[in-house]
């Protein structure tokens, strides 16, 4: 992959996973009594508007090395990190598509599956990300050997 394609990818997902666990952590962990009840955290709604703005950030980075990075190494067969490769392309659309719904859900019912589902493949994906990122490499492929 070229250089500026992984600084893009590592950037977006350190900005869209920090900012989703410091969100979240706010949310459901650091509620607090006001004097009309349950208050959030002030921080809970400029994180919350960080991780949506920085979300598409990623969509566009996982777009952007699919033609470089993700598709090639299918095709080409290899075999080096194959399967939380797999893992994290088959995980990208539950946690694209449940993010979206769930800004866009009105009921209660549908609001908590989306939230629910975003939760598990964004976990998913954080934890597979990390040992994708741990795994010995494969050899470069004779396109990324390109400076970037």
């Amino acid at each position: 992959m070229k250089s500026s394609s992984v600084r893009l990818t590592h950037t977006a997902n350190l900005l869209v996973c920090l900012s989703g666990l410091l969100y979240g952590g706010l949310r459901y962990c650091a509620r607090r009594e006001g004097d009309f009840g349950p208050e959030s955290h002030p921080a809970e709604d400029p994180l919350r508007s960080l991780h949506i703005v920085t979300a598409p950030l990623l969509i566009w980075a996982v777009a952007a090395i699919w033609h470089e990075h993700i598709w090639p190494s299918l095709r080409a067969g290899i075999q080096t990190r194959r399967r939380t490769g797999l893992t994290l392309t088959i995980s990208f659309a539950p946690m694209v598509l449940s993010a979206y719904l769930l800004q866009v859900s009105v009921e209660d019912a549908w609001r908590s599956l989306w939230l629910w589902l975003h939760l598990a493949s964004s976990g998913l994906w954080l934890v597979t990300m990390l040992i994708h990122l741990v795994l010995p490499r494969a050899p470069r492929m004779p396109d990324e050997s390109t400076p970037g």
